[in-house]
């Protein structure tokens, strides 16, 4: 009995092997084996996945009592035994193997090899307790092994070039290259232990870190450790390293090595059971990673690879590095204490007594001062470490113009080095009377957003070469200095404008509740009551509005806060092109700014005499990142104080909030309409099509779109060139005769302006958000009820054709009297129900007939 399982490199390969031998071996003769063909084929597909490529081929054939099994993989380089060491995690697999098989061997097989395994039941194998060595020779079988990579020969498609990295210590190469091995393991088992459902499932990120590990650079790591353990079999102390491999490899050993620097902060962070990498590991995969990539793209471009620098040279500039990091740290450390202390300073003198100490100190120099201009002219020293009180004295009678170090530094700005007494005698004579015992110096600005506060100096007994280090310390000591004398020279200001902070703190909590009650918001007329109620309440306005637009041309209001009545009957809507300030701060996208009624009338011509008031004005664009979408209206009584730039701000992000709720609004207006969509026609072409005469389908007509769609409809047909009210529904059953008896009351006019009559003479349907006052009069022309009108005065309408081809049935009028005005949505979805009715009428029409 044979049976094979192929396994790509998917993270649970191990434990399907495993299954597959349980399944194959259970109730048959060798059952008894089943726990060590688990545990050999285990090893074999565990090494097979981390040392060889796939896919691999799993071969179990039993015959009686024996087992013999097969782990075909697809790279020709032979299995490898690493060096035992205490801390390896890896390297027992091959002992495992033979100390539990009667028999084992490796044989080429195609662009492969195949690791095989013979195990019965009389012959019992030598057992291998946890972590001990075992006696067995696995060099006899291995060294039997061709070099399969000479005998395939390289891929003739890939070019590889050679080369050849400086020797390096045997023991420590091996070192390194175990702890790699342990690292890899242990992510290749984890992989697998996280898809079997045994551990916890891993992030995308650190599975695309374990397959960098494990499977970039797998070739080149392979050569290094094959090397390191021919060169310690040889008994040689050193190993120089030969390789031949396609130029990819130098990116991959790149990406290898980032990847082994991540792993070790997984490692430090105690996430993984393997220890972070030694500092000799990580200095070692630096130095051959980066020689063999420079050697690998000089091979590339033809030049000849000069000689890479030795493992020796390149620890010596690692010291020399970390020992200038060292010193980089201290200074740090020095600066960030500094920062510290400065926290706390809230003059001149406490800056002075914290930085010149430090700097001093960290320097080494003999003295050093801080000079701040003073209302005379002068300078004064608020303080100073290691100058004698003559020296001083002196320095404070420093004219702002003269030409001494630090006089120079707050005039020209830039800072002085002077690193010898030549230098200092040629550059500033006066010094050698002044100090004497001075051989070199720095002056250093001080400055905040280019505004000079003062200056640092600082004096040394010695000629002193000012590194780009040092000077980088003094000029950020220098700027920390700096910015505590700003802060103590702006806390009287910041305390005057607590109070003005406090107000804005308010207004901006105010924008919290905003942006609070917006998001609860889902539709415009609930965004608007939101807008329109709070503006008011957070910047005092008298009147707010919120002006939305309806189509190109007009601008609706659709949300207003205080006003007159009179007012809010005036503006509801109004063109986008007339010249009014909201009209301008749409069109142009920018805030419209009215101080008074002066300034209100003489721009806006349109608006004199329409207020007795002096208002001021302030109109905010409402827009999103692809279209304006309206206007949020402020006016001020004379009694409130200017618009200022605080208040302008947050009324300006209340319109963006706005903007952010109405496209969101919109957006789940379109969802619930594409929804309602689908419903509403499903059961229109079904109600439609189940009627058995043109005046059935009428009614299942206004039966559908009331109240699904509209308050009432009135379904109108052409019979004989003359129009008849075929069939109306209202929301409220009681008023559908009375909307009846009206429409036939008044028989329609096809000349009229607008509505059914115009729809009908030119097959388009039309719209009207707000009804025109015209259709809304006639509309309810001799009704004589107040409630009735009430609850037929449309305020929203819709007027569709019934059409088939060329042939026009009729029209459908619909209308709003209350909620939301109809939309583009809700004209599509009339549009398409009214053109299957008139199907449905032509079809009954042709029943009728026959």
């Amino acid at each position: 009995m044979e049976q094979s399982l192929r396994l790509e490199a998917e993270r649970d390969a191990v434990p399907r092997a495993r299954r597959f031998v349980q399944q194959l071996l259970s109730g048959s003769a060798a059952a008894g084996l089943t726990d060590d063909v688990e545990l050999v084929v285990t090893e074999l597909v565990t090494n097979a996945l981390i040392h060889a490529e796939p896919p691999l081929q799993v071969a179990v054939e039993v015959h009686g009592d024996v087992v013999r099994v097969e782990v075909a993989d697809g790279s020709r380089l032979a299995p490898l035994r690493s060096v035992a060491a205490e801390d390896a995690m890896t390297g027992r697999g091959l002992s495992l193997v033979e100390a539990l098989s009667a028999g084992w061997g490796v044989e080429p097989r195609g662009s492969g090899k195949v690791v095989w395994a013979r195990l019965t039941t009389d012959t019992e194998p030598s057992r291998v307790e946890a972590g001990a060595d075992v006696d067995v020779d696995i060099d006899d079988v291995l060294a039997q092994w061709p070099d399969l990579a000479d005998t395939a020969g390289p891929d003739p498609g890939v070019r590889r070039h050679t080369a050849t990295i400086g020797d390096v210590p045997t023991e420590l190469l091996l070192a390194a290259k175990a702890h790699v091995d342990n690292l890899v393991r242990e992510f290749t088992l984890a992989e697998a232990g996280a898809v079997a459902g045994q551990t916890a499932m891993m992030s995308p990120h650190l599975r695309e870190l374990i397959s960098r590990v494990t499977q970039g650079f797998a070739e080149a790591r392979l050569s290094i450790k094959r090397q390191a353990l021919a060169s310690a079999a040889e008994g040689h102390d050193r190993t120089t390293l030969v390789l031949n491999l396609p130029l990819e490899a130098a990116e991959a050993g790149r990406a290898y090595l980032a990847a082994l620097d991540e792993a070790d902060a997984y490692a430090r962070a105690a996430r993984l059971l393997t220890l972070e990498s030694r500092p000799e590991h990580r200095a070692l995969r630096r130095w051959y990673v980066s020689a063999l990539a420079d050697q690998l793209q000089a091979a590339a471009r033809g030049e000849a690879a000069g000689p890479s620098t030795s493992f020796e040279h390149f620890l010596l500039e690692e010291v020399a590095a970390i020992s200038a990091a060292q010193r980089s740290l201290h200074r740090t450390e020095r600066l960030q204490s500094v920062t510290a202390a400065l926290a706390g300073a809230a003059s001149a003198t406490d800056v002075a007594a914290t930085v010149v100490a430090e700097v001093v100190a960290a320097l080494g120099a003999s003295g050093g001062g801080l000079l701040v201009p003073d209302a005379n002219d002068h300078l004064d020293v608020p303080g100073a470490v290691g100058y004698e009180d003559e020296l001083i004295e002196r320095l404070r009678r420093e004219r702002q113009d003269a030409n001494l170090p630090a006089a120079v530094v707050m005039r020209t700005r830039l800072p002085v080095w002077l690193e010898s007494r030549q230098e200092r005698d040629a550059r500033f004579p006066e010094l050698t009377g002044l100090e004497p015992n001075t051989v070199s110096m720095c002056a250093v600005p001080l400055m905040v957003s280019g505004h000079i506060l003062g200056a640092l100096r600082f004096s040394f007994a010695t000629a002193r070469l000012f590194d780009m280090d040092e000077r980088a310390f003094v000029e950020a000591i220098a700027a920390q200095a700096a910015q505590a004398l700003e802060r103590g020279r702006l806390s009287a200001a910041e305390r005057a404008a607590r109070a003005d902070a406090e107000a804005l703190a308010a207004r901006l909590e105010v924008l919290q509740r905003v942006t609070e009650a917006l998001a609860a918001a889902k539709t415009t007329g609930d965004v608007a009551e939101v807008i329109a109620r709070q503006s008011a309440q957070t910047l005092g306005a008298s009147l707010s509005a919120l002006c939305i637009a309806e189509d190109q041309f007009t601008l609706a209001v659709v949300g207003m806060h205080g006003g007159r009545p009179e007012t809010r009957a005036r503006w509801t809507s109004f063109p986008i092109d007339a010249n009014l300030p909201a009209s301008e701060a749409f069109r142009t996208g920018k805030a419209v700014l009215v101080s008074g009624k002066q300034e209100l009338e003489r721009r806006f011509p349109e608006l004199a005499g329409l207020t007795d008031a002096d208002h001021a004005l302030v109109c905010l664009p409402i827009s999103t990142a692809d279209q304006r979408i309206g206007v949020l209206a402020l006016s001020f009584d004379a009694t409130h104080h200017p618009v200022d730039g605080d208040e302008l701000e947050v009324v300006t992000t209340m319109a963006h909030q706005c903007a952010v709720a109405l496209e969101r609004t919109e957006l789940l207006a379109a969802e619930r309409a594409a929804r309602e969509r689908s419903t509403v026609v499903a059961e229109a072409a079904i109600g439609l099509a189940a009627s058995t005469d043109s005046e059935a389908v009428a009614r299942s007509l206004a039966d559908i779109l009331v109240p699904t769609l509209a308050d009432w409809a009135v379904v109108c047909r052409i019979s004989d060139d003359t129009v008849e009210v075929a069939a109306a529904a209202h929301r409220d059953p009681d008023r559908t005769a009375h909307l009846l008896q009206l429409q036939r009351e008044h028989p329609l006019d096809r000349s009229a302006t607008g509505g059914v009559g115009e729809v009908l003479r030119t097959r388009r349907s039309i719209r009207y958000s707000r009804m025109p006052g015209e259709i809304r009069s006639r509309t309810i022309r001799s009704v004589e009820d107040s409630e009735l009108a009430r609850d037929l005065e449309p305020h929203s309408g819709i007027a569709v054709p019934m059409t088939v081809g060329d042939r026009m049935l009729g029209a459908v009028a619909l209308a709003r009297v209350q909620g939301e005005a109809f939309s583009e949505h809700d004209l599509r979805l009339a549009e398409l129900i009214a053109t299957y009715a008139a199907v449905a009428i032509q079809r009954a029409e042709g029943r009728t007939a026959d």
